[in-house]
């Protein structure tokens, strides 16, 4: 196959693998973040107060409780704060690659995925701070928390719905036939070149 034809092939990449690999970059910043977040609530001893300073009353309320939590539960949550970061981190960096061409299907399927786990483990892990700010809701005398602490369950399971039906729907578009063809040419590419 001639250089021309390679680059062509690599060229041709559906825009649907485009979006996927975006979403894929997106959600890998969000984990990142939220891995971040972690590790600022459980080493800094001034983040609840800080981030809720100039927030409404019931909102600060819940967060400063949510960041409290955290940091009471540093054994676990400061570990997964760390994997967090660090799998967003790979997860952006390679997806980003997959656009520039320069990742196969497979990093950029084992990453998503690991990546998902993580999240549910998270969730799961972080099932006391759910409940921690619950249960402040329902110490605040604002009729406002009582609607907030009805629709607080559906809220935090939303964030941890969109982004794994993102990942879901952006494996399955990494994993077309046209999508691998693309990735695996342009990886192919990339092989030659070192």
């Amino acid at each position: 196959m001639s250089e021309g034809e390679t680059t062509t092939t690599a060229g041709k990449r559906p825009l649907y693998l485009v979006l996927a690999l975006a979403a894929l970059s997106l959600v890998g910043m969000m984990v990142f973040l939220e891995g971040f977040q972690l590790i600022n609530a459980t080493t800094d001893p001034e983040f609840a107060a800080r981030e809720t300073a100039e927030l409404q009353p019931v909102l600060a309320a819940v967060l400063k409780t949510q960041f409290e939590t955290i940091a009471e539960l540093h054994k676990i949550m400061t570990p997964m704060g760390v994997a967090l970061v660090l799998l967003g981190g790979v997860l952006s960096i390679v997806s980003m690659r997959g656009i520039f061409g320069r990742a196969s299907a497979g990093t950029i399927l084992q990453v998503a995925l690991v990546s998902g786990g993580a999240m549910v483990l998270n969730f799961v892990l972080s099932a006391p701070v759910r409940a921690a700010a619950t249960a402040a809701l329902g110490t605040i005398s604002n009729p406002e928390a009582a609607q907030i602490a009805h629709f607080l369950p559906a809220i935090y399971g939303l964030k941890l719905a969109l982004p794994l039906m993102t990942l879901a729907l952006a494996v399955f578009g990494v994993t077309r036939r046209a999508a691998r063809e693309a990735l695996g040419a342009a990886s192919d590419q990339v092989s030659e070149e070192q």
